[in-house]
């Protein structure tokens, strides 16, 4: 039972955390999430966040308590460098292993991305909501982790899923989504899918790259205009890739 309950804790904060009800810098208090949580006992709260701190989530301050993990820029980097050197060695091996019905599922993943993209763009909106990037980054992470499944390297599987885990949980804090930054993620998830429908473990190694590059760009962005997505006005630097200059147009067919 206590087992039960320690897993129901983690899973819900976890869940807060990826929807920033805990922001990030937040101190956590064992009491009042055990009371947000309805669990009596603070002692699978506290096995909770001993779990979170593992996994590099959370914080543990000498003499000032337990608070929300903030990534900085070597962590950051980091993750992405796992993400370049596993994810592209595994999409090449899952291009020679994945299904038919593993494509058609990448392919509703990126036309569900695409309908965010969509609906965004006609709201007009700066950044997308809370509840449009979560939505949004659904499709996007289960992109990935199909790619990973079929790639069929448990190891490379386990680091993997600890990355995405840890990036996920900062997601909403670490990237600024306006139509830039979504339009380009839905482009670049369906050219590596259309290098995977032509078996192309070339392209799609050099797509997911791309990609992956992308994203480490718009976060190191987020962190080095010193503040969080909602906060950092776009300004590129003239040295800057023109990928980072203007947003793809949106069509009702993928690239």
């Amino acid at each position: 039972m206590a087992t039960l309950l320690s897993d129901k804790a983690y899973h819900r904060i976890y869940q807060m955390l990826v929807s920033r009800e805990l922001k990030v810098g937040q101190k956590i208090s064992e009491s009042r999430l055990a009371k947000t949580l309805g669990i009596g006992s603070r002692t699978p709260v506290r096995e909770a966040i001993h779990r979170l701190r593992n996994d590099g989530l959370l914080v543990q301050k000498a003499n000032s308590g337990t608070f929300v993990a903030t990534p900085n820029r070597q962590q950051v980097v980091e993750m992405y460098e796992v993400r370049l050197a596993l994810e592209t060695m595994l999409v090449a091996k899952a291009i020679r292993l994945m299904r038919p019905r593993q494509i058609v599922q990448l392919q509703e993943y990126v036309d569900q991305m695409h309908e965010y993209v969509r609906a965004f763009r006609q709201s007009g909106r700066e950044c997308m909501s809370v509840s449009e990037q979560q939505a949004f980054l659904a499709a996007d992470l289960a992109f990935h982790e199909l790619i990973i499944d079929a790639g069929r390297n448990s190891n490379a599987a386990k680091i993997l899923s600890d990355v995405l885990l840890r990036q996920r949980a900062f997601g909403l804090n670490s990237h600024r989504r306006d139509l830039h930054h979504v339009a380009w993620t839905w482009l670049y998830h369906a050219r590596i899918l259309a290098a995977i429908r032509r078996r192309d473990a070339v392209a799609a190694r050099r797509m997911l790259r791309r990609h992956i590059q992308f994203s480490m760009r718009e976060a190191l962005f987020v962190i080095d205009s010193g503040g969080l997505p909602q906060q950092a006005p776009r300004k590129p630097r003239s040295n800057q890739r023109a990928d980072r200059l203007s947003a793809p147009q949106i069509s009702n067919k993928e690239d």
